[in-house]
């Protein structure tokens, strides 16, 4: 499949292609959102279920699909549309679960601020946990920990609660050259 990656306002774009070579696919994206619906940059939602349906394709058969989604998913009336989606070998990581906001870094806890410069709650603690883990521990253990360490930060009243899709046939490890 090839997928577009606008740059700036300006009307660039990059085009990007999946090939044989590849032996997985990630896509992180962060947006807002409801429950079931991203954001687009043009302001016009897109449904989560039409993303995951580019990417079930020859190429990508039988090779581990890795979304990780930071974007609120409250409910306001749109409803979530998976039909027809084969999630077989896909990992969808949602930064909350259902119904629910994604903390962004918009409170006035200075403390809490400095320590998740940077991104929001769930982005920063994912950089921070693949950082260090990714030599040793399989994409579930890494995601485990994600959300223990998400649901320790309390900013307020506010907690957060990652929630994993896990699709997977068999462990992943990231092997970086």
């Amino acid at each position: 499949p090839q997928f577009h990656h606008k740059r700036s306002s300006s009307s660039s774009s990059n085009r990007y292609t999946v090939s044989e070579k590849d032996d997985s696919f990630i896509l992180a994206l962060m947006s807002h959102g409801e429950n079931g619906v991203i954001l687009g940059y043009d302001s016009k939602d897109v449904h989560e279920a039409d993303i995951l349906k580019i990417f079930e394709c020859p190429l990508l058969q039988n090779k581990p699909k890795i979304f990780f989604l930071q974007a609120c998913r409250e409910k306001h009336g749109k409803e979530k549309d998976t039909d027809g989606v084969k999630l077989t070998d896909f990992v969808l990581q949602y930064s909350t679960y259902e119904g629910t906001t994604s903390k962004a870094l918009d409170y006035d806890d200075d403390q809490e601020k400095q320590k998740l410069k940077g991104g929001g709650w769930f982005v920063k603690t994912l950089q921070e946990t693949f950082k260090e883990m990714y030599k040793e521990y399989d994409l579930e253990e890494m995601l485990r920990e994600v959300g223990r360490r998400v649901q320790k930060i309390k900013v307020k009243s506010y907690e957060q609660c990652p929630e994993p899709v896990l699709q997977l046939r068999y462990k992943l490890f990231f092997k970086i050259d």
